[in-house]
């Protein structure tokens, strides 16, 4: 097993999908492709020396070429046929036993969406709406002070057309 790893850009030819790669991924690979345009690549393909076939990185690297990427980063290894195996399954697999905090997540969000970047995201519209809306169910409510009229329509706005719901007003009980 190597210890160390180190990453090398290589044309995007000397590596090669792997025909036998069970992850159907083809859905993803705009979003992928709009990551890496956006932020460029910053998590390398993994492929094997001898094979050139990727063990790790299918979607990124359909994402390169989409881009039109003629350089790719790569961290070779020199797995025997069933390391690769077990190793690509295992990538694929492992992201799948996380979750999200959709609560950090949601507050996340929020920063983004004040900048303008939720694009950025990969989170389409409708998810995006359906998990704010988780969020505001486990009880989170803004408190808006009005002393900017004019500011307190604009988020009002924002977040009715995000939502689809219409704010109302009332007065905050208990508090001052």
């Amino acid at each position: 097993m190597e210890s160390r790893i180190a990453v090398e850009w290589v044309p995007i030819g000397a590596v090669k999908l792997n025909p036998k790669n069970p992850r159907v991924n083809d859905q993803a690979v705009a979003a992928v492709k709009a990551s890496i345009d956006r932020f460029g690549f910053r998590q390398p393909l993994v492929a094997n020396r001898k094979t050139k076939l990727i063990e790790a990185g299918n979607t990124r690297y359909k994402a390169a070429r989409e881009l039109g990427l003629t350089e790719v980063p790569v961290i070779w290894v020199s797995d025997d046929k069933l390391t690769a195996i077990a190793y690509g399954i295992a990538d694929n697999r492992t992201h799948e036993f996380s979750s999200w905090d959709e609560e950090e997540l949601a507050k996340q969000l929020r920063v983004l969406e004040q900048e303008d970047m939720l694009f950025a995201s990969a989170f389409g519209e409708k998810e995006l709406r359906e998990l704010l809306e988780r969020a505001e169910q486990i009880g989170r409510r803004a408190f808006l002070m009005e002393i900017d009229p004019l500011y307190t329509d604009v988020i009002v706005s924002r977040w009715e057309a995000f939502t689809g719901k219409k704010a109302g007003r009332k007065a905050a009980r208990g508090r001052r």
